[in-house]
């Protein structure tokens, strides 16, 4: 029996939230609790946003923006998300000060060593699919697909991501099918999933937080084996949202030092069920 409570899509942000946590979900997408910004979450946004900015003017203009230009985009982002004093976020001044400067230093890195590498086809590209398993649409948008059909996404991170971080990532699974199902058009019937071999490939591109920023690119052509285990996965994500199961993490899966996972959620500091409260 539907509810109103129940979403009338689910995005990849939302599976993955799920994945992370079905409590942090919960908080999330039913409740709508007010996120707490927390240093590396704001720098995410700030250069997420700046990022964007980049690609949709060099579609254009076939030209990369200044660092200076896309400074401004951050600063604006930044102001806007930082509560007044910082009150309510998940940092000191002094942190959030740090890590400020840390990323005008990314910025200059991504001006000279990533965004010229990238000839943007489409920009912060919407897409809408539907998956026979899951009772509403997959809806999202790809950061970025290049002139050859690659799906893109752009990392902020502590350290460099595990080398098969795509065999088991849905967002880029879910961007590469949002992207296959825009191209290949009516060719598919509603529901159906597309042959591997016509899946565009994905990408993600991370730039490592430090005073000496590095770049991680990580690239995947997806096969049947892909298709079949990881919309298996989005099939069993739904099913959970849709049961109502909102049960924390740990009560249901263990995860070796799954403390960490409580350490870094976004709702550490209202849930009842943080085990990094204990982890001392």
């Amino acid at each position: 029996m539907s509810t109103q409570n129940e979403p009338r899509t689910v995005s990849p942000t939302q599976l993955g939230s799920y994945a992370r946590c079905p409590l942090a979900y919960r908080y999330r997408f039913r409740e709508r609790r007010r996120s707490l910004p927390s240093p590396p979450s704001l720098l995410g946004h700030a250069m997420h946003a700046a990022m964007e900015d980049n690609f949709r003017a060099k579609r254009k203009a076939h030209a990369d923006l200044t660092t200076p230009e896309l400074e401004d985009t951050f600063d604006r982002v930044w102001d806007r998300e930082l509560p007044p004093d910082g009150a309510g976020a998940r940092g000191t001044p002094e942190e959030f000060s740090a890590t400020r400067e840390l990323g005008y230093g990314m910025l200059a890195f991504f001006v000279a060593e990533v965004a010229p590498g990238i000839r943007p086809h489409l920009v912060e590209h919407r897409f809408r699919f539907t998956m026979d398993g899951i009772p509403v649409p997959v809806v999202g948008q790809v950061d970025v697909v290049d002139m050859n059909g690659t799906v893109i996404d752009h990392k902020t991170a502590g350290g460099r991501y595990p080398e098969d971080y795509l065999d088991n990532d849905l967002q880029l699974f879910c961007y590469s099918l949002g992207y296959t199902f825009v191209r290949e058009g009516m060719r598919l019937r509603e529901g159906q999933m597309p042959a591997a071999r016509r899946l565009s490939p994905a990408r993600v591109d991370v730039i490592i937080r430090s005073e000496t920023p590095e770049a991680q690119q990580l690239e995947k052509i997806y096969n049947e084996d892909d298709v079949e285990r990881i919309g298996g996965k989005m099939r069993r994500l739904a099913a959970g949202i849709f049961a109502g199961e909102f049960a924390a993490f740990w009560m249901t899966e263990e995860r070796e030092e799954g403390w960490r996972t409580c350490a870094s959620c976004e709702f550490g500091d209202t849930c009842e069920q943080n085990l990094s409260l204990d982890a001392g």
